[in-house]
């Protein structure tokens, strides 16, 4: 018999190889899903998903509780920056703030 989070994470596996992104909560859902006595708390499943994707480099947290499989050769440097500014964005949109020059903070003295 497997350990529960090794049953945890093989039901993770199973629904992040179709290569979508997924949601923490889809993904929770869907390792409960089969399970007869409900017995997985809250901590086991974010515990199982964090160790997945920790210890493997081809499961990826691509934005704040959105995961999914990406193959390592399809990962490149361009699609990194693209999605650190993509996340720097929406960051910023859902700041509700201008986008400042980072250049001009630094010319500014202390008072300001």
């Amino acid at each position: 018999m497997q350990s529960n989070a090794k049953q945890i994470k093989d039901r993770f596996v199973k629904l992040l190889d179709d290569g979508l992104s997924h949601s923490r909560k889809e993904l929770f859902a869907y390792a409960k899903e089969d399970e007869e006595e409900n017995t997985y708390t809250i901590g086991m499943l974010a515990g199982a998903l964090k160790t997945l994707v920790d210890s493997c480099n081809m499961y990826h947290c691509i934005e704040r509780g959105i995961y999914q499989k990406i193959e390592p050769s399809e990962k490149t440097s361009d699609d990194i920056i693209s999605g650190y500014l993509s996340i720097l964005k929406k960051t910023l949109e859902k700041a509700n703030r201008n986008l400042v020059d980072p250049f001009s903070l630094l010319e500014m003295d202390q008072e300001e």
